[in-house]
């Protein structure tokens, strides 16, 4: 920071903060955590949205040696309470605006357990004197809480190697410079926006595009026009909503801007739509794979490897994958199986029992839950997390290879599938769609109408033998799709199958 101080790091909204100025305000929050009674190397449950202040408290807690659990706004109420019983923090921090939620959350932990606002943090760094800066604690450790299948909330741990191990790769892949522009829509309280984006962006004097998580597609299309970012990682059906704005945007005449970097987490765009969101804003779509555990990319379709459709891209240098079967053994080149994988930016640790962590492998290895097949040149194909993989007539089926079809449908906002219930279709696929409606309220496509379109793109064993046209498509904090609860609104659903 102290190399560029007059450089622009910080954008939101109207605010503009320059290194220098960032600098200061995140020294000055460490000052004023501690007036407030926050002590070093404590427990810190983080609410907070994409507003400067998390930027700051990050930066402070990370640098006073703290464990700050992030958790997500959008995260509800039997979620955060399970979350702050696993983790008991001895701070809760949050926006005076998720002060009610916090009180709530705070009659079911210790007593001891304290809650801090942070109104007036903004005016007091802006009356902040110039203060000494104190050495960086190196005990500073992230914590990002999953939900696994039996609804136990896990912790992954991320302490500061791990998260410069992130940041140099990032930089790296993506080339950023002093100057660069990052675009972060993503929660701040999101592992990946921490590590893939806020530090890279800062750690190479670039200049941090902060939007509001709830931002609309016409704001984010003005900072993309304003700033021409060099990366940006976004939510994988965001991208699907903004490529449509972006070509509505183009026919009116409005300026697009270019984006040299988009990258979809854990998907694999089809071609046709790769190549048109390309021609829009004049730069790369990027597939990548990156898990809770992993902090940092694991594979990447970087741009001068082989185009091909349908494949994530290849493991990036200092990552090892294995595919094994549901046995443990492992899986021969083009067959399915979970990922498995060891990098230098995974978690170095997991909160609570070892016992309740079935992502713990030997010898460093990690379990991705993710389901994926390896050709001979090291591409991989991901289908989607281990219990949505979609079994017909005894072979596994990724939910993608009837979802992406179908959303290319003029009309369709999402699609999901998943297995039919066995008790009234054995191997059979059911599809759930989210269509637009028109200024009467019709909706632009009748179940019938998508069965029998469904019979035309598709052959026989990927037929569903049953569409629902649905009001939204579930999602989770992450933004992946949550096909087992639209399985489950199903009146004759049995037991989930799982490989």
């Amino acid at each position: 920071m102290a190399d560029f101080p007059a450089r622009p790091a910080l954008l939101h909204e109207g605010l503009t903060q320059s290194y220098a100025e960032l600098d200061l305000a995140w020294e000055a929050t460490r000052h004023w955590l501690e007036s407030r009674g926050v002590p070093a190397s404590c427990r810190v449950l983080l609410l907070s949205p994409n507003l400067p202040e998390t930027i700051w408290l990050q930066l402070a807690l990370l640098g006073n040696g703290a464990l700050t659990a992030l958790v997500d706004l959008k995260t509800n109420r039997e979620a955060l309470l399970l979350i702050a019983q696993e983790f008991q923090p001895s701070i809760v921090l949050c926006t005076p605006d998720m002060a009610e939620r916090a009180g709530e959350l705070l009659r079911e932990l210790s007593p001891r357990t304290l809650l801090l606002s942070t109104g007036g943090l903004r005016e007091a760094v802006a009356a902040a004197p110039e203060l000494a800066r104190r050495p960086l604690s190196r005990e500073g450790r992230v914590l990002y809480f999953r939900m696994d299948r039996e609804d136990h909330w896990r912790g992954a741990l991320f302490g500061l190697g791990e998260l410069s191990a992130t940041c140099r790769q990032v930089r790296q892949l993506f080339s950023l410079h002093l100057g660069d522009a990052v675009l972060c829509q993503m929660s701040t309280a999101h592992y990946l926006a921490l590590s893939s984006m806020i530090l890279p962006a800062l750690c190479s004097g670039g200049k941090l595009l902060l939007l509001d998580r709830g931002c609309g597609d016409d704001p984010l299309l003005d900072a993309i026009a304003a700033h021409e970012p060099r990366l940006m990682i976004h939510y994988r059906k965001t991208y699907w909503y903004l490529h449509r704005a972006a070509l509505r945007r183009r026919e009116e005449g409005r300026p697009l801007g270019c984006l040299l970097h988009a990258v979809v987490n854990a998907d694999s765009p089809q071609l046709p739509f790769r190549s048109s969101w390309e021609d829009l804003f004049q730069g790369h779509l990027l597939a990548g794979f990156a898990t809770t555990f992993a902090g940092a990319f694991l594979v990447l379709n970087l741009p001068w490897l082989e185009d091909r459709e349908g494949f994530v891209g290849k493991a990036l240098p200092g990552v090892e994958l294995r595919i094994l079967d549901e046995t443990g053994t492992e899986r021969l080149t083009g067959r399915w199986g979970e990922v498995l994988f060891r990098s230098p930016g995974m978690a170095c640790e997991f909160l609570g029992d070892e016992r309740l962590n079935p992502e713990l492998g030997e010898d460093g290895w990690l379990r991705s839950q993710q389901m994926a097949m390896q050709d001979t040149d090291g591409f991989l194909t991901l289908a989607d997390e281990v219990f949505d993989v979609i079994w017909v007539y005894g072979f596994k089926v990724s939910p993608l290879e009837i979802e992406e079809p179908v959303r290319e449908l003029p009309g369709v906002l999402d699609a999901a599938a998943v297995n039919a219930p066995r008790a009234t279709h054995p191997d059979l696929i059911h599809l759930y769609v989210q269509v637009e409606e028109d200024a009467e309220g019709r909706p632009a496509w009748s179940e019938a109408a998508l069965l029998a379109r469904c019979r035309q793109l598709f052959p026989p064993y990927l037929q569903p033998a049953q569409v629902f046209v649905v009001d939204e498509i579930p999602h989770d904090d992450e933004e992946f799709k949550l096909r087992k609860e639209l399985k489950y609104r199903t009146s004759t659903a049995d037991l989930w199958r799982s490989s």
